[in-house]
């Protein structure tokens, strides 16, 4: 596997400035980063994919080795598929970082080609999801600073 690839996979159900921390850091970091919406089958969203991958088009605009993209299988799956050796996971806090790291010790367990890299959230995104900003959203509240202005817009 090629380390010197990497890929955040997530929902991003909108991406928000947080998930465009971790790109923007994630992408100095690597030679190429392949950003993915995951589809769970078995999950509920409120944006479709379409709009999903438009937002982070827009958000990833000017990261010429950025790649955004939308896969329906098990993410360890779409690097082995693309020669992606380095899959990046933010993360916010204790909790999230538990999660992730079991996740990592599955993944390497099926593919022990491919590292997991953590990233951890600015400390002044430590709070934000995309669970937040939906809830913001529907109660009309400002969601400066959360989103780009131009993702604001595409939100329903």
């Amino acid at each position: 596997m090629n380390r010197r690839r990497a890929m955040l996979a997530g929902s991003f159900d909108p991406p928000t400035a947080g998930h465009e921390n971790i790109i923007r850091r994630a992408s100095q970091l690597f030679e190429s980063l392949h950003v993915v919406v995951a589809v769970n089958p078995d999950k509920t969203y409120r944006y479709t994919v379409e709009q999903r991958l438009e937002m982070l088009n827009i958000m990833t605009r000017g990261m010429d080795n950025v790649t955004v993209s939308s896969w329906d299988g098990l993410s360890v799956r779409y690097a082995e598929d693309n020669d992606i050796g380095v899959m990046v996971r933010g993360v916010r806090n204790e909790q999230d970082f538990a999660y992730e790291y079991d996740m990592a010790c599955t993944n390497s367990g099926l593919y022990p080609g491919i590292e997991t890299v953590f990233l951890p959230s600015e400390s002044s995104l430590s709070e934000l999801s995309s669970t937040t900003v939906r809830k913001m959203k529907d109660e009309g509240q400002d969601l400066d600073g959360l989103v780009s202005p131009e993702i604001r817009t595409l939100l329903t």
